[in-house]
């Protein structure tokens, strides 16, 4: 019943983006939303998605969800936070079980939810810096620039 009443609550929550999945990991349950776009994750933009997904776990964590006292019961995880697999077992030995609940989500629908200071606005999908500079600077061990020197 705890998944119904969450797709419930979510979906009716004005305040929340509607997430692609909720997931039942055996010991919570978790908002999943899967983009449109892939985010490279450049040191600039992840420093945006680290405010932007603190943020909305601060609003998502609130009195009429859990049991907090303050802002110190929230528990807050980065963007590199692993999950269990959907399907694996669990700590319980239940299984771990996703429901759809909506569509892919735009990075742009996403920040209508928090205000303008932890939005994510600067993106590069792609690097100014031509090849001879990027095996200069920061990536002479990657593939391409291993290429070039053969």
């Amino acid at each position: 019943g705890l998944i119904d009443y969450w797709v419930g609550h979510v979906q009716n929550a004005e305040r929340l983006p509607k997430p692609t999945a909720i997931v039942s990991s055996g010991t919570g349950v978790h908002l999943c939303y899967l983009l449109e776009k892939p985010i490279p994750l450049f040191p600039n933009t992840v420093e945006q998605l680290q405010k932007f997904k603190h943020e909305l776990t601060r609003l998502t964590w609130n009195e009429g969800i859990v049991d907090i006292k303050d802002d110190k019961d929230i528990q807050y995880e980065g963007i590199y936070q692993g999950f269990r697999m959907v399907g694996t077992i669990t700590k319980n030995g239940a299984r771990t079980r996703a429901f759809l609940t909506g569509e892919k989500v735009s990075m742009e629908y996403l920040n209508q939810f928090v205000g303008k200071e932890y939005q994510v606005t600067e993106f590069r999908y792609k690097s100014a810096l031509t090849l001879d500079e990027a095996c200069e600077t920061g990536a002479p061990q990657s593939m391409a620039c291993f290429k070039k020197f053969i």
